[in-house]
């Protein structure tokens, strides 16, 4: 299935009630994704940007811009109060985790994580927001 179509599906489920099946899972893809954001949560850049595929510690160059691009375009990755893992589509040496994030204003997020293998130990290569939606509770 092309990522569009798998990200609509994905978003639709979503939508309509939830995720039908148990979605595949990969510990350490979400143990990374997990360690970044909680090292968000502490203000922790270092830890943050240490956690990023390598074109993207080149891309910010530094922690502190790294900061400001996560807190004014990212914020929901900055401070969530609710993560949940969705569809995981595994690659070779790269995958696509889905993520619904809610934030503290109770808007859900759903984010495609690009996750990249360097070395064996998965990285962000990248976060996409695909869908948002005012939580109705």
């Amino acid at each position: 299935m092309k990522l569009a179509s798998w990200l609509t599906a994905l978003c639709m489920s979503v939508v309509m009630g939830g995720v039908q099946a148990e979605p595949n899972r990969n510990a350490q893809i979400e143990t990374a994704i997990d360690q970044q954001l909680q090292a968000f949560k502490a203000d922790d850049f270092k830890t943050a940007f240490e956690i990023a595929a390598p074109a993207i510690q080149q891309r910010f160059g530094t922690p502190e811009r790294f900061a400001f691009v996560v807190i004014h375009g990212y914020p929901m990755v900055w401070r969530p109060t609710e993560v949940q893992y969705l569809g995981l589509e595994q690659h070779p040496d790269y995958a696509l985790q889905s993520v619904m994030i809610t934030d503290h204003n109770k808007t859900l997020h759903i984010l495609v994580y690009e996750m990249i293998s360097v070395d064996d130990v998965w990285r962000i290569g990248g976060v996409r927001v695909v869908q948002q939606r005012k939580s109705e509770t």
